[in-house]
């Protein structure tokens, strides 16, 4: 690619962390119009209670699947008239998105519960292929999920991992992402507690390019100002003030 070629590229984020890290209220926090696929009935009652301006529907249930499959068409018609499309689309949480495809494929085969083997398999497909169609879409794209500990019986540790139903999260789908966060929360002494967003490359997402190289180690629960960052780094690649191999200013 040419330096002339290069633009500011759409946000496809993935967030993750545990219960009440912020995740949901940092999305938030992206400028602009916004989507929100919600797959938690609470997410509903959030969203409000903290100011978030969004369009919203509840994707909870049986007919989650179809829902969101409709809906996506509908975006992808948006895009293709250049009219209709919001700035941003968030799935909000991700296990609730595989758990309305999974749910609507294991009743089209008359399993109400424990999904067989296949089944899980082909909710995983679905999920990775619609990831895709989303991505493709030209607006923001941000997907939340929680973040739950299994313990490293060789280290002796515990580290976190995003799960789906007990399953380890498909390693392809992060590849799919420009920017991926995992929220910490930290308590602090005599003050409320500190969120922060972790921005460096981990175990789940060892790629270490992207846009790391525009961030800090790690930074405040501002998708607005993150996004700012990165706005500035891909301007300086195009105007020749930043070497575009090592990331960072030319002397």
């Amino acid at each position: 690619m040419k330096v002339s070629e290069i633009v500011v590229p759409h946000a496809k984020i993935l967030e993750y962390g545990v219960s009440g890290s912020w995740k949901t209220a940092t999305a938030g926090t992206m400028p602009g119009s916004k989507y929100w696929f919600n797959y938690d009935q609470d997410n509903i009652i959030s969203l409000a209670a903290r100011g978030i301006e969004a369009d919203y529907d509840n994707y909870d249930g049986q007919e989650g699947y179809v829902k969101t499959l409709e809906k996506l068409m509908h975006f992808k018609k948006c895009a293709e008239a250049k009219e209709g499309l919001p700035d941003v689309i968030v799935v909000d949480t991700g296990q609730g998105f595989f758990r309305s495809m999974l749910t609507h494929i294991t009743r089209l085969a008359g399993r109400q519960e424990k999904p067989e083997i296949q089944d899980w398999g082909l909710a995983q497909e679905r999920m990775r292929n619609m990831f895709k169609e989303f991505i493709r879409l030209p607006c923001h794209f941000i997907a939340i999920f929680h973040e739950q500990w299994e313990k490293d019986e060789v280290q002796g540790r515990s580290r976190g991992r995003i799960l789906l139903d007990g399953r380890t999260f498909p390693d392809e789908i992060p590849a799919m992402f420009n920017c991926f966060f995992r929220f910490v929360v930290t308590p602090v002494k005599d003050k409320e507690e500190v969120v922060k967003i972790h921005t460096t490359p981990n175990s789940i997402f060892p790629a270490s390019q992207k846009f790391g190289a525009a961030l800090l180690p790690v930074e405040e629960p501002n998708l607005a100002k993150i996004w700012e960052k990165i706005t500035k780094h891909m301007q300086g690649i195009k105007d020749g003030s930043i070497d575009p191999l090592k990331g960072k200013e030319k002397n």
